[in-house]
């Protein structure tokens, strides 16, 4: 008997946090029973089937859209080079002409079109060339190592699984439609030019706000069903709205990249500035105002007023 059984401890995390909040969710689940754990675009490759089936009744995984995170692991990569190299063998233009024609943005109505004009049909693809060979041989024998090795086990995403999907393809928050889907469902790489901003985490959270209240609104959808506490729901339904809503994910940067480059830049640029001062004998420099340390300053040569025995100043 846990002496923690009536503490609530609920665990989140995006992305790489996901995954360690999962991991520490199945640690601590015996001697927390009520632990919940929210994975936000975890990794797929987290843990085999079996365990995954286990933790369905304490871990939820969002997976949003094209998102590419949820869908590493070695099983699927297996998969994109052995793609690849059919795709290799389908190619009927030379090489250089595709490399041209592919920096071209296409359309998804296009696509099939374009397609058609560079690959041939898998039927005409010829069996007995060098490079067809290599390929198969090269099947065969990932095939062979990933049944004597640690890559037989296939790995998942944890718990039950909400995939967020935008059902109009214009990347509006209001647009998306969450379902529970099944771990297999995720078991290929969706080459888009979505699959890497899916995973951004700003636009994750404009989509919770969007769906996340459970009432008479028509256009809230519920994410609640197998017994799980309700997720987006206050427990007292007259308790006021928080109005700011903060939210902590592990190992994020809730402010992008651009934070990070300017402190960089004024880190460089103060440092460049520090050591020019110093080492400078050329020039002199005035703050201009003195009182507020701005880094704004004026600059003027040295004069020479006397020379020395050894003509310096």
């Amino acid at each position: 008997r846990s002496p923690f059984k009536d503490f609530p401890l609920v665990l989140c995390g995006h992305s790489l946090g996901a995954g360690v909040a999962s991991i520490l969710a199945l640690m601590l689940r015996s001697k927390f029973p009520s632990l919940k754990c929210f994975a936000y675009e975890v990794p797929g490759c987290i843990f085999d089937e079996d365990l995954c089936k286990k933790t369905e009744e304490f871990i939820v995984s969002f997976v949003r859209n094209d998102d590419l995170v949820p869908r590493l692991s070695h099983h699927n990569f297996e998969t994109v080079r052995e793609k690849f190299c059919d795709v290799l063998a389908r190619i009927k233009v030379p090489k250089i002409k595709l490399f041209f024609d592919l920096r071209v943005p296409c359309e998804d109505v296009h696509l099939a079109h374009r397609n058609a004009k560079v690959l041939k049909p898998e039927k005409d693809i010829r069996r007995d060339t060098q490079f067809y060979q290599r390929v198969e041989k090269l099947k065969l024998e990932r095939f062979e190592k990933n049944l004597a090795g640690v890559n037989k086990f296939q790995l998942f995403i944890p718990g039950k699984i909400i995939h967020l999907v935008d059902t109009k393809g214009n990347n509006s928050s209001e647009d998306y439609v969450p379902y529970y889907a099944h771990r297999k469902d995720f078991n290929q790489v969706v080459i888009s030019k979505r699959m890497l901003s899916d995973h951004d985490i700003h636009f994750l959270i404009d989509i919770f706000r969007d769906i996340r209240l459970v009432g008479p609104h028509s256009n809230n959808v519920s994410l609640i069903s197998h017994d799980f506490h309700q997720i987006f729901l206050e427990d007292d339904e007259n308790e006021a709205i928080e109005p700011d809503t903060r939210l902590f994910f592990c190992c994020s940067n809730p402010n992008g990249k651009l934070p990070l480059v300017l402190a960089s830049i004024a880190a460089m640029a103060w440092s460049l500035g520090a050591y020019g001062s110093s080492g400078c004998d050329f020039i002199t420099f005035h703050s201009v105002l003195p009182e507020l340390p701005l880094g704004l300053y004026s600059y003027a040569l040295y004069e020479c007023t006397q020379l020395d025995a050894n003509n310096t100043c």
